[in-house]
């Protein structure tokens, strides 16, 4: 059992569904927030101001 009381077979079957809905067809990873977080953060977005980030691996598309 997991955090929230579910075995793996639950939990990689809802994992399952969840990335066949997703358009890149993977699960976001904490690395991925962090490179954004570590981007906004340079000199590189100096010039980002009121910008929303979707970081959801394409599903706000369709």
């Amino acid at each position: 059992m997991n955090k929230v009381g579910l075995d793996e077979a639950t939990v990689k079957g809802i994992m399952d569904v969840v990335i066949e809905k997703v358009p890149l067809k993977q699960m976001g990873r904490a690395e991925d927030v962090a490179q954004m977080v570590s981007y906004l953060s340079s000199d590189a977005a100096v010039f980002m101001t009121g910008a929303d980030v979707i970081m959801d691996g394409g599903m706000s598309l369709g």
